[in-house]
């Protein structure tokens, strides 16, 4: 199992669906001024698991700001806007969420990474991945892979897959492991 538990100080990220989600709920809870516990609630109810602290959330935007540069894909980007009925409170505060993104692309910066589903289907060793988890998922693992990055998720098929293709991957709970 390629799990981190420290990683360098300034990790490359590659940040899947869920993860961007959070984060942009946490840029609009920071715009809206709200406290730790509505920030709490609201990510929570995002993130749709068990609750956590206030300053787990503080941990993963820190993580994000402090990598040397983080990436996402075309795919994550229109998985991510599909999802938007997911970030709680903000879902019907359109100007806020777009905002809020805009702000996450500028600082601390995500570079948007483009790929073709036929890269992939070319790749023999990606043809099957692509086929059990699907072209967002797969393409986050090619990306990871040749950024030589972290894949920062908490999807369990994706960590199996990053696993076997022994691409390091972080999930949200290991952060405290990281300073």
């Amino acid at each position: 199992m390629t799990r981190i538990g420290l990683v360098s100080p300034r990790p490359n990220l590659v940040i899947d669906t869920n993860i961007l989600l959070l984060l942009l709920g946490y840029q609009c809870s920071q715009f809206e001024n709200l406290g730790a516990p509505a920030r709490r609630r609201i990510l929570e109810e995002i993130r749709g698991r068990g609750a956590v602290s206030p300053e787990w959330f503080d941990e993963l935007w820190l993580f994000f700001q402090n990598a040397a540069q983080s990436a996402v894909t075309q795919h994550v980007i229109a998985e991510t806007y599909g999802l938007r009925n997911r970030l709680g409170a903000f879902r019907s505060r359109k100007d806020l969420v777009w905002r809020a993104a805009l702000e996450i692309l500028r600082s601390p910066g995500i570079v948007e990474v483009s790929f073709q589903l036929e890269e992939l289907d070319d790749l023999p060793e990606y043809r099957k991945i692509l086929i059990e988890i699907g072209p967002t998922d797969t393409g986050l693992l090619y990306i990871a892979q040749q950024r030589k990055a972290v894949l920062l998720t908490e999807d369990g098929p994706l960590q199996h897959w990053a696993s076997v293709r022994s691409i390091p991957w972080l999930t949200l709970n290991q952060l405290g492991l990281t300073s």
